[in-house]
């Protein structure tokens, strides 16, 4: 009957961890989302994206870029309108985050320069 008791623990233990993890996960999109007013946002990307497959996933939007992350897949961008982070989800983005909250972690050491990306 030991075994079985251990089990259980091991089971409950698990969802408990898993709760929090999943608490956790939605706690962080709230605190770091775009706010309706952003117009700088942080952009991740599928990781296996280069950064010119990605500029050519945002060329169809006017979005200015503004830097890269540490690593390519995540972009730091000025919306150029406040109803293009749907826009940015649609053509692949994984996360859209308030690059003000985010960017402290998402910089790299690359040079920053604005262009803009699209139709101008």
């Amino acid at each position: 009957m030991r075994s079985n008791n251990t089990q259980d623990e091991r089971y409950a233990v698990f969802l408990a961890i898993l709760l929090m993890a999943c608490s956790f996960a939605f706690l962080f999109s709230l605190h770091f989302a775009p706010g309706k007013d952003s117009r700088e946002v942080a952009v991740v990307f599928n990781p296996t994206l280069s950064a010119g497959d990605i500029v050519r996933q945002l060329a169809p939007l006017e979005i200015k870029f503004q830097r890269i992350g540490a690593i390519e897949s995540i972009m730091v961008l000025n919306l150029t309108h406040s109803n293009q982070i749907e826009k940015i989800y649609d053509v692949g983005a994984w996360l859209v985050l308030d690059a003000i909250f985010a960017g402290g972690c998402l910089t790299s050491t690359r040079k920053n320069n604005t262009t803009m990306i699209g139709n101008t």
